[in-house]
């Protein structure tokens, strides 16, 4: 998907979101999802709201924080015709730099080699952002083949003071979703 300088827009980009007529869906978001990972059926990109901190960009508080692009609307409440839903833009504000740090396990492992899944296209990481009460903010899901693109999110997000990343290996058999046995941190190494 493209944005309205014509570059190509990545998971882990963050992008602002202009002219749109919902005033919720006007902001700064992350790009999490670009219609690439087996995990999501469709194209469309998703995101998830962003803060600004002194440090960077933060990953929002709102309850709703989520969105879509192309723009959607979700709600009965006000119809916008498909005209003033299609003049909302997207730009690129910082793009992803996901060769700035790497992920280590626990057992001080690197990530995305060597984390001994049986079959990568099953096993997942589930990404959560937890808050310094312990609360979720925000979690993730990538399959194990696509590793990659955790990195490539989690390089624009910026945490807070007592702000904690956990990583987490699950399978997916059947429809039913098991803890797997890796637990993974996020250690930030700059380049």
């Amino acid at each position: 998907m493209l944005d309205k300088s014509g570059d190509i827009i990545r998971v882990g980009d963050i992008v602002r979101v202009a002219n749109s007529p919902v005033k919720n869906q006007n902001g700064v978001f992350i790009v999490a999802q670009d219609g690439t990972s087996k995990l999501n059926s469709g194209t469309d990109l998703t995101m998830y709201k962003m803060a600004k901190h002194k440090s960077g960009y933060t990953l929002s508080r709102n309850k709703y924080n989520i969105e879509f692009w192309p723009l959607v609307q979700m709600s009965n409440i006000r119809r916008h015709s498909k005209e003033a839903m299609a003049a909302a833009t997207i730009e690129i504000i910082q793009k992803a730099s996901p060769e700035s740090f790497t992920l280590t396990s626990v057992e001080n492992e690197l990530l995305p080699s060597g984390y001994g899944f049986d079959k990568p296209e099953e096993d997942y990481f589930r990404v959560c952002v937890n808050g310094s009460n312990g609360e979720t903010i925000e979690d993730f899901s990538y399959l194990a083949s696509q590793a990659e693109l955790i990195t490539a999110v989690l390089s624009n997000v910026a945490l807070k003071d007592g702000e904690t990343i956990r990583i987490v290996k699950q399978n997916h058999n059947w429809g039913n979703y098991k803890p797997g046995g890796f637990e993974y941190r996020l250690a930030v190494r700059k380049r």
